[in-house]
This record gives C-alpha cells, sequence and structure tokens, in this order.
C-alpha cells in the first residue's frame, strides 16, 4: 500500500522542491541582524569598563595618593608631640646662661635645713641647747621653751592637793614631735632631769605634783605629732643655780643618747 507524501499540501506546493522560492528574510543580512549602518555605528563606540565587585569601590589614584600623604603628615606630627611629652627637660641646659645649676633649677628639691643645733651643741653641759631650738631626741624632736628654776607658786595653784616641795619645785615647759615610724608619747618614753651643783641629778619621775599642762596628760602621737606639756624636779635650792638640764631617752642605752638644754 503506498501513499501519497504529497496529500494534505495546499495548492501551488506541488512540484519539485528546488521549483519552490522561500519567503523572504525580515532583515536583508539574514536573520536577527542589524542593518550595516547600525553596525558601523556600535562599532565605532569603545569596549565596556571591566566590571568593579560589589560591595567595594576603589578610588582613583589622584585621591588616593594625596590621602596618603596627609595620614603620614599627621602621624609624624604626633610622633614629635609624644616625643616631646615624654622627654623631660635638661636641667642645666634650663639654668640661664652664666648661672650655676642649683639643686632646684636640677629638679631636686633643696634639702630642708635640719631642725637639730649644730654638731656638738647639746652633747655636753658646756655646749646645751638654746631655748626654743628643737633637738633630736630619740624619736622626738624636742624644744625646751621655757625652764621656771622657781615653780613653787605654778605647782600650788595647779592643784590643791599637791604637796609643799622638799626643796623647790623646777617647772620646764617644752614641745616635742614624734619623727618616729610607729607611735609614741613623750611622758612614756622620755625622761627629764636636772643635774644641780651638789652632783646630783633629779629626775621628773621622782616629782608627784599634778601641774597645769601635766605631761601625764600628754596624748599618744602618730608620726608628725606634736604636743606641749610641763614637768617639774624637785631639786634643793642651793643646787640650782648653776644646774643643767638633759633630756633622754627613757630606755637610754648610753649616755650619748641625753641632750643638754640651756636653763636661761
Amino acid at each position: 500500500m503506498t501513499g501519497n507524501r504529497g496529500e494534505g499540501r495546499p495548492a501551488g506546493s506541488e512540484g519539485q522542491s528546488g521549483s519552490a522560492h522561500p519567503s523572504p528574510p525580515p532583515f536583508p543580512d539574514g536573520p536577527g541582524s542589524y542593518p550595516s549602518s547600525s553596525r558601523a555605528f556600535l562599532g565605532q563606540l569603545p569596549p565596556p569598563a571591566a566590571p568593579v565587585p560589589r560591595g567595594r569601590r576603589v578610588p582613583p589614584a589622584s585621591v588616593v595618593v594625596p590621602v596618603l600623604g596627609v595620614v603620614a603628615a599627621l602621624a609624624a606630627v604626633v610622633a614629635s608631640v609624644v616625643v616631646l611629652v615624654q622627654s623631660p627637660p635638661d636641667p642645666v641646659a634650663a639654668a640661664p646662661t652664666g648661672a650655676p645649676a642649683t639643686e632646684q633649677s636640677a629638679g631636686r628639691l633643696p634639702s630642708p635645713s635640719p631642725t637639730a643645733p649644730a654638731p656638738g651643741a647639746g652633747s655636753a653641759p658646756s655646749t646645751p641647747v638654746p631655748l626654743g631650738t628643737p633637738a633630736r631626741v630619740g624619736d622626738y624632736e624636742v624644744a625646751v621653751t621655757a625652764v621656771i628654776l622657781d615653780g613653787d607658786a605654778i605647782v600650788a595653784g595647779a592643784n590643791e592637793f599637791n604637796e609643799p616641795p622638799t626643796g623647790r619645785y623646777v617647772v620646764v615647759e617644752a614641745t616635742a614631735r614624734y619623727v618616729g615610724t610607729d607611735e609614741g608619747n613623750p611622758f612614756w618614753d622620755l625622761s627629764y632631769v636636772f643635774t644641780g651643783t651638789d652632783a646630783r641629778q633629779y629626775s621628773d619621775s621622782d616629782c608627784s605634783a599634778l601641774l597645769p599642762d601635766d605631761a601625764v596628760d600628754a596624748p599618744t602621737l602618730d608620726p608628725g605629732g606634736s604636743a606641749s606639756f610641763q614637768v617639774c624636779m624637785d631639786v634643793p635650792p642651793t643646787a640650782i643655780d648653776g644646774g643643767q638640764l638633759f633630756i633622754e631617752p627613757l630606755v637610754a642605752g648610753n649616755p650619748d643618747e641625753r641632750v643638754f638644754f640651756s636653763t636661761r
């Protein structure tokens, strides 16, 4: 059984395939092509620039170079300021020309003037410390401000129960500043002694009379603290004139620790 392959074709399509004329393309240069004039115009356009990654902007070189220069200059200025702040001035160079460098110009505080008397002062009865001048005694700086060689009236007026002296009351007024590292009390830590011309010593510990500013009432002192007070000795009247006063630590290791003070 044979079939006619031409069946179903529209009229006018019969005959050889070469005799058929295909329909012209929509464009003269082929399907999907542009006219020759359009291709010439597109050929004159510059090639597209390389794509830049998303999320990143690259500044032009004309902007990057000046910015880097400014950053480097600021870093140099900051480094110079840090060096100037950290470097202390040369104390010798800072001194005026022709003037010798002193302790103050060299950045050091001047040494405090000593409160103790000159070497040898107070170490013997012949070189007593003057009244009002502080001297180092143990952990204290003591200044004897007054010595009343006839203190009977002071003692009698301080307390009605004070007994009359065996001889005569000698009243010593003093100020003590604690310069130790712990704490101290000038009544318990120091001994006050009057040496009479009879070659005998009279201590405040033997005087039981109460005084207006008795040392027994002196407070306990921290480092730098000071207190003013009075002590008394009961001395024979004939042994007072020409006598000596010395103060020493209550527990004295040797006589070299005592300091003599003037009585006038």
